[in-house]
């Protein structure tokens, strides 16, 4: 699987590790080994230009059918000051990534999510975090919300997992990744101040959508 760090173009393709278009003859022994990034696309006030870094790792089950994407955000920094409105007070970041040498009759899914960062959360402070997974622009296939409520200082981690199974589209190797972030001041005082970082200065890797390859139409 190929890596590469983003630094400032907000979309890149990569020369390297073969066309999109090719596929695998043998669809009874796949070779994921051989999938790799083709290119990506991301926008949002919480991933600003140079700010973001994506890579196809595995997994500690060292199972073949599973991979991560895996995703740093360095500049997902979301602040609440006094007087900010409700619909001010967040940021979000859509992330696009396009897999290429996927074997045919079979479709990445998300099984489960690993997502951290830092927060300074005033008493009275809710912070709602969305995160949603989508084929190519589609309706959201996985979608998740955790409420994060003050007085809160230091990490947070947020972790997801036991997807539900469903029926897996065919040919979709385009994949979108959203996060959402809200701070609502509530019942918080007028002077309060808080802050929620998603990312981690004390991790390489701070966001990690762990996938496993489904056989496509079919439960």
């Amino acid at each position: 699987m190929r890596r590469f760090w983003l630094a400032s173009a907000v979309s890149l393709a990569l020369m390297t590790g073969g066309s999109a278009d090719s596929v695998f003859s043998d669809d009874t022994n796949p070779d994921f080994d051989q999938v790799y990034i083709s290119s990506i696309d991301y926008f949002g006030a919480g991933c600003p230009p140079g700010s973001l870094w994506v890579d196809l790792v595995p997994l500690e089950d060292e199972n073949p059918r599973t991979f991560g994407v895996a995703v740093r955000l360095d500049r997902f920094h979301v602040p609440f000051e006094p007087g900010v409105p409700p619909y001010r007070a967040g940021k979000s970041c859509l992330l696009t990534l396009r897999l290429g040498n996927v074997p045919p009759w079979y479709t990445p899914d998300l099984h489960a999510i690993d997502h951290r960062g830092e927060a300074h959360i005033e008493s009275g402070v809710l912070v709602r975090y969305k995160t949603t997974f989508l084929y190519g622009g589609g309706l959201p296939w996985r979608e998740r919300t955790t409420t994060f409520a003050g007085p809160h200082d230091g990490p947070w981690l947020f972790q997801r997992s036991r997807f539900p199974v469903a029926f897996v589209p065919c040919n979709k190797t385009e994949l979108d990744f959203d996060i959402d972030v809200r701070l609502d001041g509530g019942s918080a005082p007028p002077s309060t101040g808080s802050s929620f970082t998603v990312g981690s200065s004390q991790e390489d890797v701070t966001q990690v959508y762990k996938m496993y390859w489904a056989r496509c139409g079919a439960i």
